[in-house]
């Protein structure tokens, strides 16, 4: 499995980590932020969904409006017939948002929004961590794929032939790119993202 992580632990998952949100449950980053890529570089079947608050996210999102910014958006998604791929606000109606760009949480195969008949809340949405600028790595300085997958989450690859974690750094443009590859996979690469430091 492989993954990198942002400030603590975690293996089996994407990379750079965050979580961003600031609220008593989730205070905002302070002081140096450590990264991790884990790769093992064995075939990996571990087909589960590791709790990691430190986790690298396309875009954080609470789960409907707690405050808590701990899952991903999933990108895109389909609602009442609508492509979205960023948040938007009153997408879910009077149910969510109150105004507040959301995102959301589930999916089916052909990305359309998840709403459970028996309840009337929108299913598994939530709002999006403001501003963007908050997450721990941008949207635009990361790449990933959509295979292997074990979870809602688009750095967490979990079921790959073999895997290995790449750095590149750059010292003269003061970046670091760390990427995991999944070389027999279709996608070679299975996620990447670049920090400054």
């Amino acid at each position: 499995e492989g993954e990198g992580e942002g400030e603590g632990e975690g293996e089996g998952e994407g990379e750079g980590e965050g979580e961003g949100g600031e609220s008593e449950n989730n205070p905002p980053p302070s002081g140096p932020i450590l990264y991790e890529l884990t790769a093992s570089g064995i075939d990996q079947n571990y087909i589960e969904d590791v709790p990691n608050p430190h986790r690298v996210r396309v875009r954080s999102a609470d789960t409907r409006g707690d405050g808590v910014y701990l899952r991903e958006c999933n990108f895109p998604f389909v609602h009442r017939g609508i492509t979205y791929d960023d948040c938007a606000a009153d997408v879910f109606g009077p149910v969510g948002g109150g105004g507040v760009p959301a995102c959301s949480l589930r999916t089916d195969a052909r990305d359309v929004h998840v709403v459970d008949d028996d309840r009337r809340d929108g299913g598994e949405w939530g709002n999006c961590l403001l501003p963007p600028e908050r997450e721990l790595v941008p949207r635009d300085r990361q790449t990933y794929g959509r295979t292997n997958k074990c979870t809602d989450n688009y750095h967490h690859t979990c079921s790959a032939r073999a895997n290995y974690g790449g750095i590149v750094v750059d010292w003269e443009g003061r970046t670091i790119n760390m990427t995991l590859y999944t070389p027999h996979e279709r996608e070679e690469i299975a996620s990447s993202i670049e920090i400054d430091f």
